[in-house]
């Protein structure tokens, strides 16, 4: 397991060693004895992840969109916070986040490399000095004749579409939106979807895309705790599609700098 302090840079070699994901725990010490933590206090979209396979990157993002979207499906769509020591007013608070990124085993011949930045990731209310990211990896038996791209887009301020041609081997679509917690047209972000790709079409409204959500979730309170983020591809629903070409219209007002991305997961050989 390596670690990583506030301001930190590492890459983390892989090489010989089948990996399906990586493990992310953030260990938290309060500044004061009276200062409680939460997971305001650790900013995700700070931290930059790349992951490398014979030199190729392979995947890349940032850290929240990664775990918020291998996380999609979990109750509550938010990282677990646990109290590792509580505040009780003499002792500072020390608290644990953990999250995870998952995919396809990485065969070790490939020589996987991890480079992750923390790029001062700990906020106010965390001893920065103190508070440190341990990063540990998931091992796999049997590797995969493929490898799982994970691409994460990032979406400009005041955009009103999203177009890209995908390609062949997509197994995953989400949009994922860090800002906004409600379901009213003042936080609406996208208007429109259209995914084309061979044999396969969806063209939904804002309202389709909720309705297809509220199908995916046993109770609309766990579906709506997503807000205005959304799964727009499920390949283990639909199955592998080529040819893949998205285009999302937005609502421009409600695009923040930062704040929107689009995760893409794509089956490639190098």
């Amino acid at each position: 397991m390596e670690r990583l302090g506030h301001q930190d840079s590492k890459n983390i070699a892989f090489s010989g060693k089948a990996l399906r994901g990586f493990i992310f725990t953030f260990y938290m010490i309060a500044t004061t004895v009276s200062q409680a933590l939460a997971l305001t206090d650790l900013n995700l979209n700070a931290i930059d992840y790349e992951l490398q396979c014979k030199g190729t990157t392979v995947q890349v993002g940032k850290l929240s969109a990664l775990l918020l979207e291998n996380g999609y499906y979990d109750a509550g769509y938010q990282l677990p916070i646990t109290v590792r020591v509580a505040n009780t007013g003499a002792i500072k608070e020390i608290v644990n986040i953990s999250g995870n990124i998952e995919f396809d085993p990485i065969a070790g011949n490939l020589d996987p490399v991890l480079k992750i930045t923390t790029n001062s990731c700990f906020q106010a209310h965390a001893d920065t000095a103190a508070s440190y990211l341990y990063v540990g990896m998931k091992s796999s038996v049997k590797p995969s004749t493929w490898v799982e791209k994970i691409m994460c887009y990032e979406i400009q301020a005041g955009d009103e579409s999203f177009n890209r041609v995908l390609g062949d081997g997509i197994t995953d679509i989400t949009f994922i939106n860090l800002d906004k917690t409600l379901l009213t047209t003042a936080q609406q972000v996208i208007t429109g979807c259209n995914i084309t790709g061979t044999d396969y079409v969806k063209n939904l409204s804002y309202d389709g895309l909720l309705a297809e959500r509220y199908g995916e979730f046993d109770g609309q309170t766990e579906a709506d705790l997503r807000a205005q983020s959304f799964h727009l591809f499920r390949g283990h629903k639909h199955g592998v599609i080529n040819g893949v070409s998205i285009n999302l219209t937005m609502t421009g007002a409600n695009v923040n700098a930062t704040k929107c991305k689009v995760v893409v997961r794509q089956l490639v050989h190098l």
